[in-house]
């Protein structure tokens, strides 16, 4: 199998022109690439996958596949548009829209300092909103399996998008399980790897990539114990500690029930700052005693 990227300049489909190589992540290269007969940048998705590996290959395609299908249906300003699907030369391309803007993980080892409570508060409203559009597409909810920081774009007018949807699927029931298990160490909840995904396990996803911004702790050490914010610094507000210990709770039971619950309680702290009170908004004792921990 080639294992190289397409050469500058190259035209593909004969019409979609290779600017620049963004990069590699999973199977797929990633490239930004012009339409020369609508003269606009947009993002062109390689999939590399081995033939000589039959059954994954079939797989590979088949989650590839999808992911047009889902995005090409999508209309919401935070998410890519899938604008086409095809094969040339034996390989697999994806066309989507191109959000702009910088990635989240990048942007945080850049600066090299956690992000402030005001700014990451923002953001988590806009993402919150995405799922809750995310999970009222019908028929069926998508469920996106990899939510991260480097999965997140904000532009310089803070719109924040999400984007890479190659592990998206379709919720369908409970009673479906996943037919591979996969996602990110660290922030794939612990349900994710049992192949049992559904729309809390995107709440999970989004809460531990915002504690991810919040304090700079590398996820994949922490094992599923996520631990209170204001044991970081005592300066973040007991509001916004809540909501995300409680989003990032290790038993799908006790995490949020749905992305609208999620968007009401940031709200609700948002309003806070703000000096606006809501006396419906409670915070619950979830916290694990020190013994437990």
């Amino acid at each position: 199998m080639d294992t190289q990227p397409l050469s500058m300049d190259k035209v593909v489909r004969g019409r979609y022109k290779i600017t620049n190589i963004v990069g590699q992540g999973g199977q797929c290269f990633v490239y930004e690439a012009e339409d020369i007969e609508e003269h606009k940048s947009l993002i062109l998705k390689e999939l590399r996958t081995d033939p000589d590996e039959p059954s994954i290959h079939a797989e590979n395609i088949v989650l590839f596949k999808k992911e047009y299908e889902i995005l090409r249906r999508l209309e919401h300003r935070g998410l890519p548009k899938g604008y086409d699907y095809f094969e040339e030369e034996g390989n697999h391309f994806l066309l989507v829209q191109d959000m702009g803007g910088k990635n989240l993980e990048r942007l945080l080892r850049e600066q090299n300092t956690p992000f402030e409570e005001t700014v990451v508060l923002d953001w988590a409203i806009q993402l919150a909103d995405i799922l809750v559009y995310l999970y009222n597409i019908k028929p069926y909810p998508v469920i996106v399996r990899d939510i991260k920081p480097s999965n997140i774009v904000v532009s310089e007018d803070n719109h924040i998008s999400l984007i890479d949807f190659t592990v998206a699927k379709e919720f369908k029931g409970s009673n479906k399980g996943d037919t591979v298990r996969i996602g990110s160490r660290g922030y794939a909840p612990p349900e994710q790897y049992d192949g049992h995904t559904e729309p809390r396990s995107d709440i999970y996803s989004l809460g531990i990539s915002l504690y991810r911004l919040l304090t700079g702790e590398d996820p994949s050490s922490i094992d599923f114990h996520v631990k209170p914010l204001r044991k970081y610094n005592q300066d973040f507000s007991k509001e916004l500690e809540y909501v995300l210990f409680k989003a990032t709770h290790k038993s799908l039971n006790k995490r949020y029930k749905s992305p609208e619950e999620l968007l009401r309680d940031l709200n609700y702290v948002k309003d806070e700052f703000n000096g606006i009170h809501h006396s419906e908004f409670v915070i619950e004792d979830i916290y694990p005693s020190e013994k437990t921990v």
